[in-house]
C-alpha cells in the first residue's frame, strides 16, 4: 500500500494565504471554463452531469461507470429450495413456478421446510400452497381471464403434498381458477415452455409434438400432430401450420403477429417435418403460415419481448447469421438485439458477455435476466439483472450471483428468480452477499433532500464505495486532505472550503479506530460448509472465510477446520451470527486479516474567530478500479461420449451416448441433438433422463437438468436402407448454464455400411 504525507501550517498562517489567493483562484476557474464553453458550445464534453447537479471528470479507459439503480435486493422469506422459472404479479399477489419442492424454513434451507410443489404464492409476508401442485417442472404461466394458466413439464396436478395419490392427469397445462384445478383439453406429449395470449386465443410452445387426444396421449393414438406449437381455439388444440423441426422456448404476441424463439432451425412443411424451410431461431406468424425473420441466429433464441414496431431478441447466440446456412458472412451479435422490421440492431456497449434468459418491456425500458457478468465489452458489470434504457445499461444494486431465468415488473414491484442463492454485496460478489434463495425482490432507495446547517462542519464524504476499504481522512484548514486507499481506490475531492467569518466551530477530528475488513476478490463460490462452533470440512485444499453480512476473517484450510473464533484469531462481526464458507478455486491465498481503518468523530470547539469551515463543496469522486476475470461464477462441464453397436437384428445398429456433467452447478435444461445420417431410418430412441422426439432424421432430447456427477443416456436403434454409406455421425450437448470447456460437447463414431 502506498502511502504519502504533508506537512501543515497552522490553521491562521494558512487563513491569510487562503484569503490573498481566494479571489485570484476564483478568477481563473471562471476564464477558462468560459473559454472552453466557447470552444465547445455547452459545457466540456470531458464533464458529465451528475445526480446531484454538479459535474464530475468521465472516467477514460478501465470500468465505465453504470448507471446505478441504488438500492438492494431483499429475500421473500427464506425462498426456495431449488430453481425459479416464472415469476407472475397479480395484484398483491406473487405466483412463483419452477422446479421446486419445498418453501425454505431456514437461511440455508436446511430446516423446518415447507412442501409446496413446483407452484407457490407470496402475498407480501407469508408463502402458501396453490392447491397441492404439480408432479414436474412449471415452467410458465399467465393470468387470463381471472384464471392462472400453467405449462410446464408435468403430467399431473398432486392430490396431496406427498403427491402420490388422488393425482389429476393435466398432461403439460392446467387452469387454477382459486379452489381446484383443470385441464384445456387433454394437453401434450411432452412438455410445454411458454404461454401467450392475444386477447382471444391462446398459444403455447414447447418440446411436444402432439396435442393428445386422451389423457393416456402417449399409448392412445389419434393425436394431433402439432411439432412444438399449437393454439387453442375454445374447444380445441390446433396446429399452426405445420410447426418446427425442433423446440420452442419463447413466444411474443403482437397484434395479429406471433413471435417464436427456441432452439430449431427448421420450419417444417409437412406433419412428418420431411421437408422444411430454413429458420433459425426466429420466426413469425402471420395467421396462415410462419417465416423465417432475417436469417436468425448461430445459436438458441431464449426470450422475445415487444415494444410496438422493435422486437428484442435475447438467447445464447453470439452471431446473427450471413446467410440461412449461417457459414458465411455472419456478424457478431452477443446475446441480445432489436429487430425493428427490417433489420437487427446490436444494443450498447456490444449487447452482453454471456446468455439472456428473460426480457419484459415496460414504458420505454427493457430489463433484462439472465447469465451475464458483465456488457460484452466488459465495462459495465451487471451481474445477471439490467435495465437498458435511452442507449444505457443499468445495473441493478450489485446483481446476483447466478443466472436470473425469470423477472417481473409492475410500477414499483421488481422480482427475479432463477438458479442464484445470494444477491451480491459488492460488484465482484465476494463479500457482504445476502441469502435470498433463488427468488428476489428489488428494495429501491429513495433519496431525500437534506438540509445542511452552514454552521455545521462536515468532514465526512458522503460518496462511500460498497466493498471498497475506507481511507483515513484528514481535513485541516490548509484544505489539502490526505487519502490513505486500500484495494486500487482513487480519491479525488474538490474541496473547495467557504468562508464563514460568523460565529462558528472548529471541525477537530478525533480518529476512532474501527475494523474494516480488506475483502480481496477470491475466486469461485463461497460453499457453506459450518455454523459457529461447528466443524467446516472441505475438499482438499480450500480457502475459508468465517464471519458474517461481510464481515469475514480468511484462512487457508487442509481438510477441516472448527468454525469459530479461536480458530480465526478472534470475532470478525460482534454480536452477529457467523457461519464458514470455503471457496470453490483451489489454492487460492486468502487476504489479509482485517486492517484498521481511523473513522472521524467530531468534537465542535467553539470560537468567536472567523475561519473557514473546511467543508466540502463538492462529494469527493470515489472511482474503484476492481479486478475481474471473464469466467463465470457458476459453472457446468458437460461431456459426452457416443458408440455404434450392432442391433439384435440384421442391418440394425444401436448409436450409444452417454452425457455428464462433471461441473460443480446444475447444467440447466440440458439438450442433447443427434442428426442420423441419411440411409439409416431410426427406429427407435430411448432415454433414461427427460424425453425425446424425432422429426425426420433429427432426434432432440431434453434432458432436463444434470446436477454434479449426474449422467444421462440415449440410446437410438437404427436400420440400414438402401443406398447407406460409411459417414461419421456426431452428437451435440449443450444446456443454459455456462460450459468452460465446450470441447467435450460433441461425441463423433463411424457408422458402418450396409
Amino acid at each position: 500500500m502506498k502511502t504519502s504525507t504533508h506537512s501543515f501550517d497552522s490553521p491562521r498562517a494558512n487563513r491569510s494565504r487562503w484569503l490573498g489567493t481566494k479571489f485570484a483562484l476564483t478568477f481563473a476557474v471562471f476564464v477558462v471554463t468560459v473559454l472552453l464553453m466557447l470552444l465547445w458550445g455547452s459545457a466540456p464534453p470531458l464533464l458529465a452531469e451528475t445526480k446531484t447537479g454538479l459535474r464530475e471528470p468521465r472516467a477514460h479507459g478501465g470500468m465505465e461507470r453504470p448507471a446505478l439503480v441504488a438500492g438492494t435486493w431483499q429475500n421473500l422469506g427464506f425462498g426456495l429450495n431449488n430453481g425459479v422459472s416464472k415469476v407472475l404479479i397479480n395484484g398483491s399477489d406473487v405466483y412463483v413456478g419452477g422446479s421446486f419442492t419445498q418453501v425454505c424454513g431456514s437461511q440455508f434451507c436446511d430446516t423446518d421446510n415447507v412442501t409446496m410443489n413446483r407452484i407457490a404464492k407470496w402475498d407480501g409476508a407469508n408463502w402458501s400452497a396453490v392447491g397441492n401442485g404439480f408432479n414436474g417442472t412449471v415452467h410458465d404461466m399467465m393470468m387470463i381471464n381471472s384464471k392462472l394458466h400453467v405449462v410446464g413439464g408435468f403430467f399431473e396436478a398432486c392430490g396431496v403434498p406427498a403427491c402420490n395419490s388422488g393425482n389429476v392427469r393435466a398432461n403439460g397445462i392446467a387452469v387454477w381458477d382459486g379452489a381446484s384445478w383443470s385441464t384445456l383439453g387433454f394437453g401434450f406429449n411432452n412438455a410445454p415452455y411458454t404461454i401467450a395470449y392475444d386477447g382471444t386465443t391462446i398459444y403455447v410452445g414447447g418440446e411436444f409434438t402432439t396435442a393428445c387426444s386422451t389423457f393416456n396421449c402417449a399409448i392412445t393414438p389419434p393425436s394431433t400432430r402439432v411439432n412444438r406449437v399449437a393454439r387453442w381455439d375454445g374447444t380445441n388444440w390446433l396446429p399452426m401450420n405445420f410447426g418446427f423441426g425442433t423446440a420452442l422456448s419463447d413466444l411474443a404476441v403482437s397484434g395479429s403477429t406471433v413471435y417464436a424463439a427456441g432452439t430449431y432451425n427448421r420450419i417444417c412443411n409437412d406433419a412428418g417435418c420431411s421437408t422444411f424451410s430454413t429458420a433459425n431461431r426466429l420466426a413469425q406468424w402471420n395467421g396462415t403460415t410462419w417465416s423465417a425473420i432475417g436469417n436468425g441466429f448461430n445459436n438458441s433464441t431464449q426470450a422475445l419481448a415487444v415494444d410496438g414496431s422493435n422486437l428484442y431478441i435475447g438467447g445464447i447466440f453470439n452471431q446473427l447469421c450471413g446467410v440461412p446456412a449461417c457459414n458465411s458472412g455472419n456478424t457478431t451479435m452477443n446475446a441480445i438485439t432489436n429487430w425493428n422490421g427490417a433489420s437487427f440492431a446490436a444494443l450498447a456497449n456490444g449487447g452482453l458477455n454471456s446468455q439472456a434468459f428473460a426480457l419484459e418491456m415496460v414504458g420505454s425500458a427493457l430489463y433484462v435476466g439472465g447469465y451475464f457478468p458483465r456488457t460484452s465489452d466488459n465495462l459495465v458489470t451487471l451481474n445477471s439483472i439490467a435495465k437498458y434504457e435511452s442507449n444505457t445499461w443499468n445495473n441493478y444494486g450489485n446483481g446476483v450471483d447466478s443466472s436470473v431465468t425469470t423477472l417481473a415488473v409492475n410500477g414499483d414491484d421488481f422480482y427475479i428468480g432463477g438458479i442464484f442463492t445470494n444477491a451480491c454485496g459488492n460488484a465482484a460478489c465476494t463479500s457482504g452477499n445476502t441469502r435470498v434463495n433463488r427468488i428476489a425482490k428489488f428494495n429501491p432507495i429513495v433519496a431525500t433532500p437534506t438540509n445542511t446547517s452552514t454552521n455545521t462542519p462536515t468532514n465526512t464524504p458522503t460518496n462511500t464505495p460498497t466493498n471498497t476499504p475506507t481511507p483515513t481522512r484528514t481535513f485541516t484548514p490548509t484544505n489539502t486532505s490526505t487519502n490513505t486507499p486500500t484495494n486500487t481506490a482513487t480519491f479525488t475531492p474538490s474541496n473547495t472550503p467557504t468562508d464563514t467569518p460568523t460565529n462558528t466551530s472548529t471541525d477537530t477530528p478525533t480518529n476512532t479506530p474501527t475494523d474494516t475488513p480488506t475483502n480481496t476478490p477470491i475466486g469461485g463460490v463461497w460453499i457453506f460448509c459450518a455454523n459457529e462452533n461447528g466443524t467446516c470440512v472441505v475438499p482438499g485444499t480450500r480457502v475459508v472465510r468465517y464471519g458474517a453480512n461481510g464481515l469475514y476473517k480468511y484462512k487457508l484450510v487442509t481438510g477441516s477446520t472448527f468454525c469459530g473464533n479461536a480458530s480465526f484469531g478472534g470475532d470478525p462481526a460482534l454480536g452477529q451470527s457467523k457461519k464458514c464458507e470455503y471457496t470453490t478455486a483451489d489454492g487460492v491465498t486468502p487476504s489479509a486479516t482485517p486492517t484498521k481503518t481511523a473513522t472521524p468523530t467530531k468534537t465542535l470547539v467553539p470560537s468567536n474567530t472567523p475561519i473557514p469551515t473546511n467543508t466540502p463543496t463538492n462529494t469527493p469522486t470515489v472511482t474503484a478500479t476492481p479486478t475481474f476475470t471473464n469466467t463465470p461464477n457458476v459453472q457446468a462441464d458437460l461431456r459426452v461420449r457416443k458408440t455404434v453397436q450392432p442391433g439384435s437384428s440384421a442391418k440394425t445398429f444401436v448409436f450409444k451416448m452417454n452425457v455428464k456433467n462433471r461441473g460443480d452447478d446444475p447444467a440447466v435444461k440440458t439438450k442433447l441433438v443427434d442428426v442420423v445420417p441419411t440411409g439409416y431410418k431410426i427406429q427407435s430412441v430411448t432415454t433414461d433422463k427427460g424425453s425425446c422426439t424425432t422429426t425426420g432424421q433429427t432426434v432432440d432430447c431434453g434432458l432436463l437438468g444434470l446436477v454434479k456427477d449426474q449422467e444421462a443416456n440415449i440410446e437410438i436403434t437404427v436400420k440400414q436402407q438402401g443406398g447407406a454409406t460409411t459417414q461419421t455421425n456426431c452428437v451435440n450437448v449443450s444446456s443454459n448454464t455456462y460450459d468452460p470447456d465446450p470441447s467435450n460437447n460433441q461425441a463423433c463414431a463411424q457408422v458402418p455400411p450396409p
